[in-house]
């Protein structure tokens, strides 16, 4: 960690103090009354540190950048690779090779990778996934190939219909769903301002995370989620099932689930207005290129952007100002 932090051009006090932090560091195990023997620390940092993450970072920060346009994506420990195209063979040898790059600098500098937490998926519209031709390893121990895949909280699945995610979304909120039919007791349940703001901090929150991505989801698959949005609305006014959703809607002061059309705009303005955003890169292929034909609401990230702020009338978006530097 000295080494890394040097070679940032930091020293002196903060160099000193990220070393007397690290050095000497030993733990015990409590289970119960029974304390165990001291255990000195050789590796890591400690856990629920306000450093320690900042730290982590530091210690990525030169990772080997990917080439033969193969890409990476790192937040925190959570990481991810990928590559485009039609040739398997070509995309398995390219990610193998960027793996064992990766695995070698984790060695050097004292990581552990997990094989038992990486896994691969391949994306794809075909029905004959192919998936015994993808074969990648980590530390001689071959990668755990699946349709599905968890990753920062969002469920990603082989053709991208979102449905597994939206299951999972849909199963934890109709949980909640529960917690508020309990606090809305006939004789002295909570009040409809307090299940509002009950559903809006711990169902509507679940749903609007990653809704920008999975809004190319078909509309039978969203209207799950416009389910779990009557129920709690039913819940926080005491209308029976059947009242018009419309109604109470206007009753609730809350949007339908499609608000996500305009979350997805202000992002889009966002990146658009920002320059550098980095963003931008990422979605530069989606603002240009339109790659066939998509069904009514499951186009592209940048297709649907673009044919909003045609529609109403936002053919240049203005580029705001870089800040000067003090």
């Amino acid at each position: 960690m000295a080494y890394k932090i040097k070679k940032m051009g930091l020293k002196d006090n903060i160099l000193n103090f990220v070393s007397d932090f690290l050095n000497d560091r030993s733990i015990k195990v409590r289970i119960g009354s029974s304390l165990s023997r001291p255990y000195k620390l050789e590796n890591g940092t400690p856990q629920g540190s306000v450093i320690s993450s900042f730290l982590f970072l530091i210690m990525i920060n030169d990772i080997e950048t990917p080439e033969n346009n193969t890409k990476l994506s790192l937040y925190a420990d959570d990481s991810a690779t990928w590559k485009t195209g039609s040739n398997l063979e070509a995309l398995n040898r390219d990610i193998q090779a960027y793996l064992n790059k990766i695995v070698k600098f984790f060695n050097e500098w004292g990581f552990k990778l997990s094989v038992d937490k990486t896994v691969a998926i391949l994306f794809t519209n075909r029905r004959n996934k192919r998936l015994d031709k993808v074969k990648l390893h980590v530390n001689g121990k071959a990668i755990k190939v699946q349709t599905t895949v968890k990753f920062l909280g969002v469920i990603f699945d082989s053709h991208m219909s979102w449905k597994p995610h939206i299951d999972y979304v849909a199963d934890r909120c109709n949980k909640r769903l529960n917690l508020m039919r309990v606090m809305a007791g006939t004789p002295w349940g909570a009040s409809k301002s307090v299940l509002l703001t009950v559903y809006k901090a711990l169902i509507r929150s679940v749903m609007d995370y990653a809704c920008i991505a999975y809004d190319s989801a078909s509309l039978s698959v969203k209207s799950k989620l416009d389910s779990i949005q009557y129920k709690a609305m039913c819940i926080c006014c005491g209308a029976m099932t059947g009242t018009s959703a419309t109604s109470l809607q206007c009753e609730c002061g809350q949007p339908p689930l499609h608000r996500r059309q305009r979350m997805l705009t202000d992002y889009g303005l966002k990146i658009k207005s920002i320059p550098n955003h980095p963003t931008a890169s990422t979605l530069e292929d989606s603002w240009q290129n339109h790659y066939g034909k998509f069904k009514q609401g499951r186009e592209p990230y940048g297709v649907k952007v673009k044919k909003i702020l045609r529609s109403a009338a936002i053919e240049d978006v203005p580029i705001l100002p870089k800040e000067t530097e003090p």
